[in-house]
């Protein structure tokens, strides 16, 4: 059997929430920030963009799939471990913009629709999934 494996981004998912600044102007940003976003950026960007990089063809469409899956279980498990359902309330004055699993889950989405032939609306998750996952990526806006 092989070893289970998470997709990239999973370990830093949600890290360095951030309070919205709204009196002032905000000079820099703090080292915790660039940190973060280093580390997001080397632990599953890079990984990711490799990986999309061999899933061209539409041979390797269950590649690409089995990668959907894993974001989609990883998300999933997210949502229930913070209890997390649609119709919850969104604090507004936090976010985060480490969401590795909506970006590499809608990268990989790209990749089997636009190289690998596949129909975009066999690939989606169910519409209250699909809620949850634009919930906080809209906040961000």
């Amino acid at each position: 059997m092989a070893p289970r494996t998470h997709p990239p981004g999973t370990g830093t998912f949600g890290m360095n929430v951030n309070q919205r600044e709204l009196k002032a102007h905000v000079e820099f940003e703090s080292n915790t920030y660039y940190a973060a976003f280093s580390a997001e950026l080397e632990a599953s960007a890079t990984p990711m963009w490799a990986l999309i990089s061999h899933l061209k063809s539409p041979e390797m469409l269950g590649k690409t799939k089995d990668v959907l899956a894993a974001c989609l279980e990883a998300l999933q498990n997210w949502f229930t471990a913070i209890n997390f359902s649609v119709g919850d309330e969104i604090n507004p004055y936090q976010v985060s913009f480490h969401i590795p699993l909506h970006r590499c889950y809608a990268s990989f989405l790209g990749q089997a629709v636009r190289q690998q032939g596949a129909q975009i609306d066999t690939l989606l998750p169910p519409d209250d999934t699909l809620k949850l996952m634009m919930m906080h990526p809209i906040q961000a806006q």
